[in-house]
């Protein structure tokens, strides 16, 4: 059992229609307040489909996602028109959830 302001992801799986494939089955996973989490894998992994459920964006299909953490992540097409690069945008999202610049860098580029 978790407590605090963890979020936990408990045997979620997402697919999209009722007779759809599985783009992700069986995950579970707990991110502790002020990680940043760097979701690595090939195209058609579930990458997205998992941000998106990590930012509560979108629902599981099945299981359930608890906690209440604030969350944000890096879409896949980086708007050209930010004034930051791809882990510039990191270190500032770090920054934004409590982490000291330094921090944020190190955790941005890990």
């Amino acid at each position: 059992m978790h407590q605090g302001r963890e979020l936990c992801l408990t045997a979620v799986g997402r697919r999209y229609g009722v007779r759809g494939p599985w783009v992700l089955r069986g995950v579970d996973l707990v991110v502790a307040p002020g990680t940043l989490v760097r979701i690595e894998g090939a195209n058609g992994s579930g990458k997205s489909t998992l941000l998106r459920l990590l930012a509560r964006l979108d629902a599981p299909s099945e299981g359930r996602v608890t906690g209440r953490p604030r969350t944000a992540y890096v879409p896949e097409r980086f708007p050209s028109a930010l004034p930051f690069t791809a882990v510039g945008y990191l270190t500032h999202l770090g920054t934004l959830h409590g982490l000291g610049r330094k921090a944020a860098a190190r955790a941005a580029h890990t």
